[in-house]
């Protein structure tokens, strides 16, 4: 029988709960810097450590916190025992670490080169039409990630509303089932006033391992600073923006016809972001879409519809695949 790599670490998080909560006091001091712990506290501080790693890990560093979580396991069984041999298990499931990551499949494909172009409609008017690519592989904040010439229609460059040297980048990432948009810090200059700083965020936009009725919900803050370009210009406080990201698996395994094409292998995400701004209660937008990921594609459409408060507007939008190349 084949497990998950979650199989392992709800069992082992099971476990070190079900310990920790009937016989032992939690451990308060330090994590020591020795992995070799010295007493019973320790040795499960090191193995709640082990397993949250093992639970984040990729299919680079799976083999060595794989090996680490077993370890800490050993060496836990050596001082705290193992009645009934529960922790045996784990460690005997988890073989020779050679990797058991398992998913459903690649609903994002994320190669250099890969690209989307789709079709736009705003209240049923159509729009140009906008391509998303992957130009590349880039170092971000640590993580090796995946950047885009253009990312969904998002602005690349000055777009004729007063700002200028506008630069910002999207990225995207795949961990074990779960994909990654990750944006950048902003920068750009209001037209001989300002000069403009925004703070990079991220979120998580599907899980393609969970099953249907499925949510998770991200949140951030989002601050943006305007410096003045001259003395005589007058400051402009730092305004901060709530984002909260609310994201359920609507539908699985569903046929979807886009344009002239049948995709036979979808899922379809809620996908509903509130935003609002400190101290300015009217400003307020909401984002409520559905995506439609189709296996070993990508995205291939979007609807749904953005309000704002602010000037109680609603748009509809409406965005499908109409080419795509995958490599």
């Amino acid at each position: 029988m084949i497990f998950t790599k979650q199989f392992y670490f709800f069992i082992g998080i099971f476990l070190l709960f079900l310990i920790t909560g009937c016989n032992i006091e939690p451990f308060e001091g330090e994590i020591p810097e020795n992995p070799n712990p010295v007493s019973c506290p320790e040795a499960l501080q090191n193995t709640t450590e082990a397993v949250l790693a093992f639970n984040n890990a990729t299919v680079e560093n799976y083999a060595e916190l794989c090996a680490n979580y077993k370890a800490a396991l050993e060496a836990q069984i050596a001082i705290c025992g193992d009645e009934g041999g529960a922790f045996q298990l784990v460690i005997d499931g988890l073989g020779d670490c050679g990797g058991t990551i398992i998913e459903d499949g690649d609903y994002w494909p994320m190669t250099i080169g890969n690209k989307w172009t789709f079709s736009q409609q705003i209240n049923n008017i159509p729009q140009e039409e906008t391509s998303m690519e992957i130009g590349g592989v880039e170092n971000y904040q640590g993580v090796s990630s995946y950047y885009y010439n253009n990312f969904l229609g998002a602005a690349q460059a000055t777009d004729g509303t007063g700002f200028e040297n506008l630069s910002i980048k999207y990225y995207s990432r795949k961990n074990n089932g779960d994909y990654h948009v990750l944006v950048s810090e902003l920068t750009a200059e209001l037209t001989g006033l300002y000069s403009i700083d925004q703070s990079a965020y991220e979120y998580i936009i599907l899980k393609d391992y969970l099953p249907v009725g499925s949510t998770w919900t991200t949140s951030f803050d989002v601050i943006t600073t305007y410096t003045p370009l001259d003395d005589a210009i007058p400051a402009i406080p730092n305004i901060t923006s709530n984002y909260k990201i609310d994201c359920e698996i609507l539908e699985k395994n569903i046929s979807l016809v886009v344009g002239s094409e049948t995709f036979p292998d979808v899922i379809k995400i809620s996908f509903k972001q509130e935003t609002s701004v400190e101290g300015f209660p009217a400003s307020s937008a909401t984002v409520d879409y559905k995506y439609y990921f189709a296996k070993d594609v990508g995205v291939v459409k979007v609807e749904g519809s953005i309000l704002d408060a602010d000037s109680n507007v609603t748009s509809n939008v409406l965005q499908e695949l109409t080419s795509y190349t995958i490599n």
